[in-house]
């Protein structure tokens, strides 16, 4: 049986990046084509995990996205406050 992945909440938050990692994602998406959707989402100011589902096709984009995600994650939480679990 599958196991079930949670992710933190604030992944699906606009505004769930800094200006670091808002450097970082738009120079990931650099690679794509002017118009993809994934660079309008992000030019919108839409969560990371919101511009992921446009790269579905683009896997290795996907996961640089989310070693971001989590990057920013680790760095702006304490780690008192990661371990945490909601009931």
């Amino acid at each position: 049986m599958a196991s079930k992945i949670e992710f933190p909440s604030a992944f699906f938050h606009v505004g769930d990046r800094d200006e670091r990692a808002n450097r970082e994602v738009a120079g990931i998406l650099a690679d794509l084509p002017r118009d993809h959707l994934a660079r309008r989402a992000f030019a919108r100011g839409r969560a990371t995990m919101e511009i992921t589902n446009h790269l579905r096709d683009r896997r290795d984009l996907f996961h640089r996205l989310m070693n971001v995600s989590w990057d920013h994650f680790r760095r702006t939480r304490p780690r008192s406050a990661r371990n945490r679990t909601v009931q």
